[in-house]
């Protein structure tokens, strides 16, 4: 009775293994590499392949704009690094109640105890000497975007500030006098603006991440004491930054409120090198052109992006930093890269993962983007193309710059795509 129980058991097992390999043998082949063990009268065949799909990779300089990050990167490292933050107060107030319980005013005719407030982060700051915060009078007519403009004033006969620190100051609220005279010179003239160069000095290298509007509406303050004409005092004035220029874009302005100058930074990118990072920052944009016949109407099992990475030195050459895969959603209208790139959503949201690399290093760098071409099967490519921006996290916040060959470099050393995939394949009676 027992030994026949067991056999009636034995035979219901192997009955379900064998509708259980009859089911494996109806589904979808392309789905994996299950079914040829599964069913071996099955022809089914798995292509290996390199191929070079990048039909466009270029350096895009100066991504984000500048103003858009939340930090003012202030720096003095060398010949490697030198960078300014600037301030506009386009709008100061000229005049005052010399009594508080009146509501007449009279014209500033002169000020004192003048100082400029900074909110510095600590976290990332980088002092191993005294340090010395000066502050420039950098307001020019020149082009808003103008570097040289800005550079070219950050000179003796302009500086209108300082403020020395020991080594192991631990202050993140720092208040700058300003020179009182120099203040009430832009305050006099109804027709003058204030904005102000921030450096930094110093017998070794040094940093300091200044908190900008964007990230906190408090962080940047000028503030002063006005004076009547019969020397008559009020109360403190506070004013806060705001850039009027350039006139017709708004959103421009108010981005220029306070922003990051590189006076000196990252080398120029020659057209067979890609870089990522570095000071300004660079994004790398990269357009795919892939055979249908692969993304669109294959299963593919695995895709491999292939960088060959070109070392670079300097500041952090040996540190480990990520690199971040983002997908360009910009329809195929937007035809400024620079635009299209701003246009992306992070790599991580389909699953792909961050490089991590160090900048000194070189040889065969490799992202998985199964899962991106996964994702970029069916789509539009004539309404959205199929490209990727890849950048930093910290991006105009650290020098570091990682750098790849281009597909102008030579075969060898090009980005490639190394693709295994099942062709699609029919399967029923002739």
């Amino acid at each position: 009775m027992f030994d026949s129980h067991r056999r009636s058991l034995f035979l219901a097992i192997l009955v379900a293994l064998a509708a259980g390999s009859v089911a494996a043998c109806t589904e979808d082949l392309g789905t994996g590499a299950a079914c040829p063990e599964l069913c071996p009268d099955q022809d089914i065949s798995m292509i290996d392949t390199v191929i070079e799909p990048i039909v466009i990779d270029t350096t895009l300089i100066g991504i984000p704009p500048a103003g858009s990050i939340g930090r003012l990167f202030v720096a003095a490292r060398g010949d490697t690094v030198v960078s300014y933050g600037v301030i506009r107060f386009d709008s100061l107030t000229r005049r005052f109640r010399p009594d508080v319980d009146d509501t007449t005013t009279v014209p500033i005719a002169d000020v004192r105890e003048a100082s400029l407030q900074l909110l510095t982060d600590t976290a990332r700051r980088i002092v191993t000497a005294p340090i010395t915060i000066e502050l420039y009078d950098v307001d020019t007519t020149a082009a808003d975007t103008s570097t040289a403009a800005i550079v070219a004033l950050v000179r003796p006969d302009r500086l209108i500030g300082s403020l020395t620190l020991p080594q192991d100051t631990t202050l993140d609220t720092l208040r700058v006098p300003v020179n009182d005279a120099a203040l009430m010179d832009r305050i006099g003239d109804a027709g003058r603006r204030l904005r102000i160069a921030v450096t930094i000095g110093s017998a070794e290298s040094a940093q300091l991440y200044v908190v900008g509007l964007i990230s906190d509406s408090d962080a940047a303050r000028l503030s002063y004491v006005p004076l009547s004409d019969e020397g008559a005092e009020g109360a403190r004035v506070t004013v806060t930054p705001r850039s009027t220029t350039p006139a017709e874009s708004q959103f421009a302005a108010t981005l220029l409120t306070d922003y990051t100058v590189i006076a000196v930074g990252s080398d120029a990118v020659p057209g067979t090198e890609l870089a990522v990072g570095g000071l300004p920052n660079r994004r790398t944009y990269l357009r795919f052109e892939i055979p249908p016949s692969i993304v669109d109407s294959s299963s593919v099992v695995r895709a491999t992006l292939l960088l060959t990475q070109q070392p670079t030195h300097g500041i952090a050459e040996d540190d480990t930093i990520g690199v971040f895969p983002y997908i360009v959603t910009a329809g195929a209208p937007v035809t400024d890269i620079a635009r299209a790139a701003l246009v992306s959503t992070p790599g991580s949201a389909v699953g792909l993962d961050s490089l991590k690399v160090v900048p000194s290093d070189s040889g065969l760098v490799t992202l998985d983007v199964v899962r991106l071409l996964r994702a970029w099967r069916g789509q539009n490519v004539e309404r959205v193309p199929r490209a990727l921006v890849l950048r930093t996290g910290l991006e105009g916040l650290l020098p570091v710059e990682v750098r790849f060959f281009s597909t102008e470099a030579a075969e060898e050393l090009r980005p490639r795509l190394r693709l295994t995939y099942i062709p699609r394949t029919t399967i029923g009676l002739p």
